[in-house]
């Protein structure tokens, strides 16, 4: 059981840094600064960083709150076929 919740746990972990890439790439294709999308989309500078980093993963109302700003944003990131 333990080895299960390791890997999940790294999962999660490729996930959220995958995630944080395409949030980063969305907000550079709008040329926002991280102030700038901070502003526009009520979620905190700390957040977007660590959201951008991988060092968090977006709650629900977070994710749709940057959503409004920059666009629809993969829910799920897409991964390289095997």
């Amino acid at each position: 059981m333990r080895v299960m919740c390791a890997v999940t746990s790294q999962s999660m972990r490729q996930v959220d840094a995958k995630r944080g890439l395409l949030l980063r790439e969305a907000r550079q294709r709008e040329r926002m600064t991280h102030v700038e999308l901070a502003v526009a989309s009520g979620v905190s500078v700390g957040t977007i960083s660590n959201l951008e980093n991988g060092k968090r993963a977006a709650n629900e109302s977070t994710w749709r709150a940057l959503q409004q700003v920059l666009g629809p944003l993969p829910s799920t990131p897409v991964t390289n076929p095997v």
